[in-house]
């Protein structure tokens, strides 16, 4: 009865959170989580704090990852979440404000409610298994080695069943482009998902255009959960980069790929 009451405080407790944002359009994902919103009467408080009351977590915060003004005068402002000071993977938004008012967000938060503190692994254990996945996937000969930081704690899903249910991982970076970030889960150091700094698979997709509607596209497939907007054509790397609003075509470090879940 107690474990009921609590959840009760705490569900009424986030409605009333959500219910002093005056929202004028809100989208959904599949599980519920908001990915967009527009407002009626704008939020006066900072981005940080309407970014808790979306995910109504009390030990999350979220930090300032970049930030860039376009031609209209709108600045985007990217967010990564944080809980308890650890990194949560797939967990960001960008907010769009004018004026110093937010005028719309969109992104995607980790709903970690159920975190579960168990005994982890060593960082040691985290990078021998990361080494050991590699070895099993690449030609034998190539050396392996860790990057500087080594093993960086998160907190991750399990992209490769995509089991939502968010736990201790470690982020470990390497030196083998196809397999340049491999996770692994603290509680049990399996394999949680990998990323790659290079086209991987070409996979056909649909995306929306402003003013054709669906078109078919070509995207990489990155890992189980993530494209991205770039595709191998004719043995060339063909790259489709996010400017982010910056003219300058010869400047391209702050370009950032286009990035979904499920290619459509």
């Amino acid at each position: 009865m107690k474990k009921l009451l609590s959840f009760l405080i705490l569900s009424l407790s986030g409605s009333a959170l959500l219910a002093q944002l005056n929202f004028k359009i809100i989208q959904k994902d599949k599980d519920s989580n908001i990915v967009f919103a527009s407002f009626s009467k704008p939020p006066t408080d900072k981005p940080e704090v309407v970014l808790k009351q979306l995910n109504n977590c009390n030990s999350c915060e979220y930090r300032i990852v970049r930030s860039f003004s376009d031609d209209m005068g709108f600045v985007h402002t990217s967010y990564q979440q944080y809980y308890n000071s650890y990194k949560v993977r797939y967990a960001d938004f960008v907010v769009h404000t004018k004026n110093n008012i937010i005028e719309y967000l969109n992104g995607h938060y980790g709903n970690i409610a159920d975190i579960e503190n168990k005994k982890l692994i060593t960082e040691d254990q985290a990078k021998a298994n990361a080494i050991k996945f590699i070895k099993e996937k690449i030609s034998v000969g190539i050396d392996i080695d860790i990057k500087t930081p080594g093993a960086t704690k998160v907190l991750s899903f399990d992209a490769i069943i995509n089991d939502k249910r968010y736990r201790y991982a470690y982020e470990i970076s390497t030196n083998i482009s196809k397999y340049s970030i491999i996770v692994i889960s603290g509680e049990d150091g399996e394999i949680l998902d990998y990323e790659s700094s290079v086209c991987t698979t070409n996979e056909a997709g649909t995306g929306a255009t402003l003013y054709s509607g669906n078109r078919n596209i070509v995207a990489d497939r990155v890992n189980p959960t993530t494209v991205r907007l770039r595709e191998v054509r004719n043995n060339v790397n063909v790259n489709i980069l996010n400017m982010q609003g910056i003219n300058d075509f010869e400047n391209t470090g702050a370009a950032v790929d286009f990035i979904d879940n499920d290619n459509n």
